[in-house]
């Protein structure tokens, strides 16, 4: 069974579908995206949907979508995965990455994690909690990715963790954490593969 469920949360870049543009034999079909009603949401439901449906290298994401104003305290609270994936929405970024830190689980966010020098502190403090909790909590670096299934098979560059320190002195970390998002291709309806969910904050 595999050993990774990834929760997308409230995508507000498309570099959250990066991790997905393939599929990996470690990680669950099953992903989950705790999101507010809107554009951001269903441009990344049309992603994934377009991966589903494409000629080549056609993906099988199960896609359940949770779509609420309080979206942020069901993901703390329901943790339907192990990974929590952030993209975009730098300006508060650092307190939503925390959040998922102190549900327990792994981080991977894009750049930048913080905006202001006043944020400082609170990185690292996220920093000193997934240490305390041996949790990751790693940057996606944007550049190509050749590995066939990275997710499976490096330890992205970027970790920050109880093992980061020994990594980076022995000069090893890894690449990137995910392939790029391949364009062209044409634009897809979602319904691929998605599951959606939605309800008011109450």
């Amino acid at each position: 069974m595999p050993d990774i469920g990834l929760i997308i949360v409230d995508p507000g870049h498309f570099h959250a579908a990066r991790v997905q543009q393939q599929m990996y034999a470690n990680v669950s079909p099953r992903v989950h995206v705790y999101a507010p009603l809107g554009p951001d949401l269903l441009d990344y439901l049309n992603r994934i949907a377009r991966f589903n449906s494409r000629a080549e290298r056609l993906t099988r994401w199960e896609v359940e979508a949770h779509a609420s104003a309080d979206f942020l305290d069901r993901m703390r609270h329901e943790r339907p995965g192990n990974v929590a994936i952030f993209s975009g929405r730098n300006r508060g970024k650092i307190d939503r990455i925390t959040t998922a830190l102190e549900a327990g689980l792994h981080v991977l966010a894009d750049k930048p994690i913080i905006i202001r020098p006043e944020d400082l502190p609170a990185l690292e403090a996220a920093l000193r909690l997934a240490a305390e909790r041996r949790l990751v909590l790693c940057d996606m670096p944007l550049r190509d990715y050749r590995d066939p299934d990275p997710l499976a098979s490096r330890r992205p560059r970027g970790v920050w963790g109880p093992d980061a320190r020994e990594r980076r002195r022995a000069g090893r970390g890894g690449d990137q954490c995910a392939p790029p998002l391949q364009r062209g291709r044409r634009h897809a309806q979602p319904s691929a593969g998605l599951v959606f969910r939605s309800r008011g904050a109450g």
